[in-house]
């Protein structure tokens, strides 16, 4: 059974789909209320990103019937701005947990097989993705040719995720995640551990991992890769191991956005470059104290964007708010990441 296991994990990780073109911008962005003003799709549209990609969150409206997510997804497809963007950049998407089920949920959501079909179809995912046949949405996307090929990894943070682990405090009404160190306890699962770790090996010129939920910053009671620290620490290992070279990681979901900057018994700095809120900021919340943190965190609308500069050899990080001003930026030698 295990060879069988393996093998499927080997012949999905073969089935990626692969653009020729060399990309040089590429913008992502979390957290889409449906309901509220949507400033953002014109600095948007006017910075013409090579690729989009949608952190998750792109929705809310938390069902434990998913197909009633299907008129919420339509308001976002159907909107003139959305497809004038979908004309001239390539959009990847992944979920969280607002589009995925309901509120914090993982595993447990119930629906989540019908949940996969319903996102797929709403995104128009090609008939042939190998999305469509395995459990869970995390699937990779290559752009380029040698000498600046990008993999895009897109992880799935929810289809397999144990329950969290909460604090007393859940019983007044308040909601506080704890670590979790069950060795049993998963993020990821063990067929989407397998496939990344073949992931990793391919050869590449920039490595883009995608996570929904915030992987270096664990200083605050919200998801995170922190709630599960036997977890984390396998993910860096994995691409210690690997010897893996110029990762960066994109998040959302905190409904703020900041650069985090991870570099404990690793082979060079790993970076999280989150971008949160596009539309729904939460600015009667102070931020934590984030020891990884480069700058200040932006709680303003926002979107993330990141240039490839390839003949000079550097990545350039900004938070764009909705005006199409940069709030931040900072810049990224590859051989600080190699």
């Amino acid at each position: 059974m295990k060879f069988f296991f393996y093998l499927i994990i080997f012949i999905q990780s073969i089935y990626s789909e692969e653009i020729k073109k060399t990309i040089t911008k590429i913008s992502f962005g979390s957290c889409l209320e449906q309901w509220n003003p949507q400033k953002f799709w014109k600095p948007l549209n006017e910075s013409k990103p090579d690729v989009f990609i949608w952190l998750g969150d792109n929705i809310y409206f938390d069902s434990y019937i998913a197909d009633e997510k299907k008129f919420y997804y339509s308001l976002l497809t159907e909107k003139k701005e959305y497809k004038d963007l979908k004309k001239t950049t390539r959009m990847l998407y992944t979920w969280d947990d607002h589009d995925y089920g309901v509120n914090d949920s993982g595993a447990d959501y119930l629906d989540k097989i019908n949940s996969q079909k319903i996102f797929l179809s709403a995104f128009d995912e090609k008939k042939d993705s190998p999305r469509w046949n395995r459990n869970g949405i995390y699937d990779s996307y290559y752009f380029g040719e040698k000498g600046n090929r990008v993999q895009i990894i897109l992880l799935d943070t929810r289809y397999f995720r144990s329950d969290l682990k909460r604090s007393y405090l859940k019983f007044f009404g308040i909601k506080k995640n704890l670590p979790d160190t069950d060795e049993k306890s998963t993020i990821l699962g063990a067929e989407q551990w397998a496939w990344l770790e073949k992931e990793l090996e391919k050869e590449v010129d920039l490595r883009i991992i995608i996570s929904s939920i915030q992987v270096v910053n664990d200083s605050h009671f919200f998801e995170k890769w922190g709630n599960f620290p036997n977890e984390r620490e396998k993910f860096f290992n994995l691409i210690k191991s690997k010897n893996s070279k110029r990762v960066i990681l994109l998040s959302g979901d905190r409904h703020l956005s900041e650069i985090s900057k991870y570099n404990k018994n690793l082979n060079y700095p790993i970076y999280d470059f989150t971008s949160s809120s596009l539309n729904k900021p939460f600015k009667n919340i102070k931020p934590e104290i984030n020891p990884f943190r480069i700058g200040e965190p932006i709680i303003e609308e926002n979107f993330g964007q990141i240039k490839i500069d390839w003949k000079e050899k550097f990545l350039k990080f900004e938070i764009i708010d909705s005006s199409g001003v940069s709030r931040l930026e900072h810049k990224i030698l590859f051989s600080e990441i190699e």
